[in-house]
C-alpha cells in the first residue's frame, strides 16, 4: 500500500557531503565511499535489506567539484529503497538472463577501478576498510574516512531524525500489541510474528523487525536472542527488546511485560529499574561524560541492594548501527553532544526472581532531551 514515509533528503544529503570536505586536506580532489551505511549516509542510495540484492557491494565516487557517482551492478540498483542523489549512476551489467552470470562483486570493483584510473591517485582518498587495496589511491592518508564519517553520524540532521521518529512509532505499536495477546501457552516464536505483524502494519513498509524475543524466569533470569518454541508460563516474564531496520536506520526500545500475575519480587525489581531510569535520565544533557552517566545508573542501584544483579551498561547510541557510539561504559571517555539519539538500558537480572529490563530512546537537545518513545513500561 502507498505509504509517505519518510527519507533521507538531498537537502541533507549535500550538507554532510559538504561537512566531510571540510574536514579533508584540501589537496584530496576525490573520494570512495564503500561501506553501505556512509553510502547511504550522503547519498541516500541503499539496496534493500530484505530483497535479493541485499548483500552485494556498491560505491560511491565524490569529488570536491560536487559530483557524486554511484557505481553498482545493475540487479543491485534496481533494489534500492526510496529516493537517492547523485549526478551519475554507473550500472555494471551483471545479470541480463542471456549472458552467463559472473561474480558481481569483482565486476563492480573492476568498474570502480577503471574509473579511478582516469583520476589522480595522489589526490584521492579512499575508505580502505571498505574498499579492496588494488584500487590505485593516495597511500599516505593522513585521515580515515571511516573514523570521520562515524564520528558524523553520532550528531543526526533532521532528515534522520524523522526517520527515525516514524520507526518509533511502528516499534510502539508492536509493543502494544505485545500486551494484548500475552498468555500462559503462547510461545516466543508466536509472539514475534505477531508483533512483526503489527509494527509493519503501521509501518506500511517491508522492513526488518530484529532484537530480543525471550522469556525469563525466577531460573533463568537472563535470556536473549531470537525467539524459540518456548511457550509462556505463569510468572514467566517476556522482554520484548526489539527493533526495525527502515531506509537504514534502527530503533530500539524494551519492555518486561508479566505472563499472568507477577511476584512481588518481580514488582520490586521493575520499580527499581523505572526510578532509576528516570533519575539517570537527567544527566542527558550536551556536555556530559558518558561514563558519568553510567557511574548513576550504577550508583542507583547500589543504593536499591541491585548492585550484583546490575545488567553491566547504561545504554548506547542508536542510528544506522546498534548499538553505536557513544557508550554508557564505565570505562568510555566520550562526551554527549546536541543531536545525538541514545538509550538508557537499566537492567536487573536475580536468580530465584527473575529478569527485568526496560530502554527509552532519547534526543539530546541543546538543553537537556526529548524522549523519543512512548511504549507502555507497566508489567502488566
Amino acid at each position: 500500500m502507498p505509504t509517505n514515509n519518510p527519507h533521507l533528503t538531498e537537502e541533507y544529503c549535500l550538507k554532510r557531503r559538504e561537512r566531510l570536505w571540510s574536514h579533508l586536506p584540501e589537496h584530496v580532489e576525490w573520494v570512495i565511499i564503500g561501506n553501505p551505511k556512509h553510502i547511504n549516509y550522503l547519498s541516500g542510495f541503499l539496496i534493500n535489506p530484505i530483497g535479493l540484492s541485499n548483500d552485494v557491494r556498491s560505491f560511491l565516487l565524490l569529488k570536491r567539484d560536487g559530483e557524486a557517482v554511484l557505481i553498482g551492478d545493475n540487479h543491485g540498483i534496481s533494489f534500492a529503497v526510496g529516493p537517492y542523489y547523485v549526478d551519475e549512476t554507473i550500472n555494471v551489467l551483471w545479470y541480463d538472463k542471456i549472458h552467463a552470470v559472473r561474480d558481481r562483486t569483482r565486476l563492480v570493483v573492476e568498474a570502480v577501478a577503471d574509473l579511478v584510473r582516469k583520476l589522480n591517485p595522489k589526490h584521492g582518498l579512499v575508505e580502505e576498510e571498505w574498499v579492496p587495496t588494488y584500487i590505485p589511491h593516495h597511500e599516505e592518508a593522513s585521515v580515515s574516512l571511516a573514523e570521520l564519517l562515524h564520528f558524523f553520524r553520532r550528531t543526526k540532521d533532521p532528515d534522520e531524525i524523522a526517520v527515525m521518529k516514524r520507526i518509533f512509532r511502528a516499534s510502539e505499536a508492536g509493543h502494544r500489541h505485545c500486551f494484548e495477546i500475552i498468555k500462559p501457552g503462547i510461545s516466543e516464536m508466536e509472539i514475534y510474528l505477531e508483533v512483526q505483524k503489527a509494527a509493519l502494519t503501521d509501518l506500511g513498509e517491508a522492513a526488518v523487525v530484529y532484537g530480543d524475543f525471550r522469556a525469563m524466569n525466577a531460573d533463568n533470569p537472563k535470556l536473549g536472542g531470537l525467539p524459540t518454541q518456548y511457550c509462556m508460563k505463569e510468572q514467566d516474564l517476556f522482554v520484548l527488546d526489539y527493533g526495525i531496520i527502515f531506509r537504514g536506520y534502527r530503533s530500539d526500545f524494551t519492555s518486561t511485560i508479566a505472563v499472568g500475575m507477577p511476584t512481588e519480587g518481580q514488582r520490586e525489581l521493575h520499580h527499581h529499574c523505572l526510578e532509576v531510569m528516570q533519575e539517570t535520565e537527567k544527566l542527558l544533557t550536551p556536555g556530559t561524560h558518558t561514563r558519568d552517566v553510567f557511574a548513576a545508573m550504577k550508583e542507583g542501584m547500589e543504593k536499591r541492594g541491585c548492585g550484583r544483579d546490575f545488567g553491566g551498561h547504561a545504554g548506547h547510541g542508536l542510528g544506522m548501527g546498534h548499538p553505536e557510539a557513544p557508550g554508557f561504559a564505565p570505562e568510555s571517555d566520550e562526551v554527549l553532544m546536541e543531536n545525538e539519539i541514545v538509550t538508557l538500558e537499566p537492567a536487573i537480572y536475580r536468580k530465584g526472581v527473575g529478569g527485568i529490563r526496560l530502554e527509552h530512546n532519547y534526543l539530546i537537545t541543546g538543553n537537556g532531551f526529548e524522549r523519543l518513545t512512548q511504549h507502555r513500561l507497566e508489567m502488566e
